[in-house]
């Protein structure tokens, strides 16, 4: 999509000399054919990502800088022709549709009544006229003679003006600078909604239009919007009042402190806000809806017939040619305070500037029996008189006077100033010196054909067919050895460089810069030059101008040469098809196959609003996903990802890419929606990248996916299966030992029961989820290449396997066993909690810790409890889990405290709910203590008990467990 802006030059000249004081310099217009999807523009709007909303006869159009998304009622809108916009603080874009109903859209979907709970509750009996948010979250909806009220907790009420006993009958509706609803009557009283109630403000003058006193009080305020109606009705300026012979007003929106801007049906005025007076006149004789100023501070103008017009301040300014719009321009050049070029049919334009001031012009006509030859060259020799050439060699005395033809004639490709007396010229014949002064060829370099030529450290470098030639002016031409396959072609352009860089232009629209014969650098559409063709070169010593049939490319002269900036018709150059360019100190000229602009070099750096890589929507499996910087979980099924970049700097496409999980290469793509039929297992990624010259560096998003595995491909479910055939085999086994010694005494019975539990603990504790997260973590510390404390892993995992399988069969084991056991099940669980906690394991016994005995894997249930549903939930303190093990007289204690959130803040995260199997560690740990008392004589004490500081609040949870010292000699 393109703005129309070349075709309908003369009424953008008209444009242009009529706003000044705006500081417009470029003017793009959007119509229907250009991309908008209608000739009516009702309204307008930005949201808060940067997009440009336009309501239009045929839907909600979206502009991003470059292109136009168009929403209908396929997508979801109650009716296609959009009459009002207002967005609210949640980026919610309100829309008043030609319909009884309302409607907004957020994150690329619509809401409507048939979607939205609230918006079905409203009984709409006509079209509404506005909807607008306060400051408060409320949503204003004004009928004909009512208004409804959507609260921000989503009620509705309803205040009906069409009763006998309302004091407000006609009325308008609008929103004051400070967030809040008003309406005014028929009287111009003005109304404030406050508290679920109309309460009277002031009165406005009265012989003023009611609805323009609300535009005004709507965008200046009380206080400022009053002083200037005042002035106003003073004033009796018929802009403000409601005649019938006055054009009709539409609405009025800041221009800045110190004026406004009036949409009305015959135009658009700029008013100063202190005096009320018209200022300025945009689009005259045009009906004006709205107007709007972005973020980007340029001037959105809708119209009611005529599409929409954007207004921008560009560092581009033109040449204006009085008469003569849309000429081809052949040759330009600049000296340090005049500028003379020369146009079709014969037209030399001369201006001299002044201190960066255009101060005057002149165009005439030269002599030349062709009305469609182009001059490629015009200058003046030391005798003063002009050599003008075209596909012949002509002298005038004087430009208005006929020429004289030397006899020279050919077909001229490039022509270059040597020195002041001196031209090289590229023809079908080769290069060749001419004398301006005695108007003659004095020296042949090239015998083949050439097409472009310049000078660089005194050697004449020319263009040829097939590469690049080069000489002194004494020596004959060789052709320049050692080139690349890209410039063993037709080269279309060359320029000397700073730093003895020569850089050519070749048939594919490549720059590639050369150094002692040696490329160092190649721009081309990769590097963000997005042309077909290259026209004109000029170099200075920060910039290298390449002028293309995509416009102007403005690229820094040092490496990588980046592409820093590109102008177009958008940004007020007045045609994409750049044919010759100049310099002379800091102006740069430019001229196009339609007229002529210049600018300056220190204009093209001013900084504007960043583009913007944005999510619309993640969908996957027809569910939306709401974009996210972490992991995205996804289901079975297709994901699409709609994504858009916002960019008003200088209406390009930019160029898409994207890549899966650091891919090294990118995949560029045509539009702005990914769409994968199948997604992988695991986790993943995915890269989108966009570019444009515009942008001083590339945007980029990450996006971050898992697709969780199947349940029955992952290690938990694996292991599980594994220790569940394993159990059954136990329980086969014990089953039948059980059968055979049914006969066996009731102690006997006892310990087979607490064997069993033992096992069930075993399964409980080594559990799948932590066998599979043990398994995860150690892949993952491989995976960034943390060997080191893979390895520990690994190590302490083993031991602890080891270990349990050594203590499986045992009833009781010593004491030094026990703590080996905890060390390195803490230890595991310390790593895999990002060191999160610190532990400590201390004795107070009499005898040494192998002479204690303790039931085996009874307290590694505690110590799970303690780092799980304790100190996991810690976020203010580090975690800590102390062991103690002390002995009385003939009694063994053993605290296991630690500093966590406590028993019942440990209920509020979910930690007490039951995994699938039937019973827990904890719960197995419970019963096999109540069986070691009742095999022991209840010797055995057990309690748990929360901690508290010294504010009366809980600081942990502290457990003790005491048994004789003897008890395992019963069990022996």
């Amino acid at each position: 999509m393109k703005p129309i802006i070349r075709y309908c030059l003369p009424l953008l000249l008209l444009l242009l000399s009529l706003h000044s004081r705006a500081d417009y310099t470029s003017v793009s217009h959007y119509a229907w054919g250009g991309g908008l999807p209608g000739r009516y523009a009702f309204t307008l709007d930005q949201d808060k990502l940067g997009y440009i909303w336009i309501g239009t006869e045929n839907g909600l159009a979206r502009f991003n800088g470059y292109e136009f998304k168009l929403f209908t009622t396929k997508d979801g809108l109650p009716d296609n022709e959009i009459l009002f916009l207002s967005l609210d603080r949640r980026n919610r874009l309100w829309f008043c549709p030609f319909a009884n109903t309302v409607g907004y859209i957020k994150d690329d979907q619509i809401y409507n009544s048939r979607n939205d709970s609230v918006l079905k509750n409203l009984h709409m009996t006509a079209k509404a006229e506005r909807v607008l948010p306060d400051r408060f979250g409320n949503i204003a909806i004004a009928e004909k003679k009512k208004v409804i009220i959507i609260t921000s907790d989503n009620k509705i009420k309803v205040f009906d003006f069409d009763t006998p006993e309302s004091r407000i009958q006609t009325f308008s509706m609008f929103a004051s600078p400070g967030g809040e609803i008003h309406v005014v009557d028929f009287k111009n009283q003005l109304y404030r909604y406050n508290n679920e109630k109309w309460v009277p403000s002031f009165r406005m003058p009265a012989q003023l239009s009611t609805f323009t006193c609300c535009e005004v009080i709507e965008r200046l305020g009380y206080e400022k919007g009053l002083a200037l109606l005042q002035i106003a009705a003073k004033k009796k300026l018929p802009y403000f009042q409601d005649k019938a012979e006055i054009a009709q007003f539409h609405s009025i929106n800041l221009l800045g402190p110190n004026q406004i801007g009036m949409a009305r049906s015959d135009g658009y005025f700029i008013l100063d806000r202190n005096t009320a007076e018209v200022v300025d006149t945009l689009l005259y004789g045009v009906s004006v809806a709205v107007g709007l100023i972005a973020a980007d501070s340029s001037l959105w103008l809708s119209t009611h017939g005529d599409g929409v017009y954007r207004f921008i301040s560009s560092p581009v300014r033109s040449l204006h040619l009085k008469g003569e719009p849309g000429q081809e321009v052949s040759f330009i050049h600049a000296e340090h305070n005049e500028v003379y070029a020369t146009l079709e049919k014969g037209k030399f334009v001369k201006a001299s500037v002044s201190a960066g001031n255009l101060q005057a012009e002149e165009i005439q006509a030269v002599g030349l029996k062709r009305q469609d030859q182009l001059f490629r060259y015009l200058g003046r020799n030391s005798r003063g008189e002009w050599v003008g050439i075209s596909n012949q060699i002509l002298v005038f005395d004087g430009l208005n006077q006929e020429p004289r033809d030397i006899g020279l004639t050919s077909a001229f490709k490039d022509i270059m100033q040597e020195d002041s007396r001196h031209l090289l010229t590229a023809t079908f014949m080769g290069v060749q010196r001419f004398d301006i002064d005695e108007k003659r060829y004095t020296d042949t370099l090239l015998q083949q054909r050439a097409t472009c030529v310049t000078e660089l450290d005194g050697i004449v470098y020319a263009g040829g067919l097939d590469g690049i030639f080069y000489g002194t002016r004494k020596d004959n031409f060789r052709r320049m050895p050692n080139l690349p396959q890209d410039l063993q072609t037709r080269i279309l352009k060359l320029s000397a460089g700073t730093d003895h860089v020569l850089w050519a232009a070749n048939s594919t629209a490549a720059l590639i810069g050369l150094k002692d014969n040696k490329v160092i650098a190649r721009i081309d559409e990769q590097n963000g030059l997005q042309c077909n063709k290259i026209n004109a070169i000029r170099v200075t010593q920060q910039l290298i101008l390449v002028g293309t049939d995509n416009g102007l490319y403005i690229l820094e002269n040092k490496s990588p040469y980046r592409v820093i900036r590109h102008l177009n018709e958008t940004l007020g150059l007045y045609s994409n098809e750049i044919s010759s360019l100049d310099v002379a100190g800091d102006n740069i000229w430019v001229g196009t196959i339609a007229g002529i602009n210049y600018f300056q070099q220190h204009d093209l750096f001013r900084k504007g609003v960043a583009p913007r890589l944005v999510i619309n929507s993640i969908i996957n499996d027809e569910t939306r996903i709401t974009p996210s910087e972490k992991n995205m979980s996804l289901h079975s099924g297709p994901l699409s990802i709609d994504f858009d970049i916002i960019d008003h700097t200088g209406g390009q496409k930019p160029v898409l890419q994207y890549r899966l999980d650091g891919e090294s290469g990118w995949t560029q793509i045509d539009n702005s929606e990914l769409y994968f039929p199948k997604v992988s297992y695991g986790t993943f990624t995915v890269e989108l990248k966009a570019e444009s010259p515009n942008w001083a560096e590339p945007q980029y998003r990450t996006l971050h996916f898992y697709h969780p595995y199947p349940f029955y491909e992952r290690w938990w479910f694996l292991t599980f299966v594994f220790f569940a055939l394993l159990a059954s085999t136990i329980f086969l086994v014990r089953r039948y030992v059980k059968q055979a010694r049914r006969k066996d005494e009731e102690q006997a019975a006892v310990q087979r029961r607490l064997l069993q539990l033992e096992q069930m603990a075993l399964q409980g504790q080594m559990n799948p989820h932590f066998i599979f997260n043990c398994i995860s973590a150690i892949k993952q510390f491989y995976n960034i290449g943390d060997n080191t404390k893979a390895n520990i892993f690994v190590d302490q995992f083993a031991a602890l396997i080891r270990q349990t399988f050594e203590m499986g069969s045992q009833l009781f084991i010593p004491l030094s066993n026990e703590m080996s056991y905890l060390n390195h099940y803490l230890s595991i669980e310390k790593i895999r909690f990002n060191d999160s906690f610190d532990f400590s394991i201390t004795t107070n016994i009499q005898m040494s810790a192998a002479s204690v005995y303790v039931p085996v894997m009874l307290l590694q249930p505690l110590a799970e409890n303690s780092v799980r549903h304790g100190i996991r939930h810690l976020s203010d303190r580090r975690g800590h889990i102390s062991i103690h093990v002390q002995q009385n007289a003939d009694r063994v204690t053993i605290t296991v405290t630690d500093n966590g959130v406590g028993r019942e803040k440990s209920k509020t995260f979910g930690q007490f709910l039951q995994h699938s199997s039937s019973l827990t560690s904890t719960k197995v740990n419970t019963k096999r203590i109540e069986l070691l008392n009742e095999l022991f004589l209840r010797q055995i004490d057990f309690s748990t008990e929360d901690i508290t500081d010294i504010k009366g609040e809980v600081a942990g949870t502290k457990t003790t467990i005491s048994y004789p010292l003897s008890i395992h000699k019963r069990y022996h």
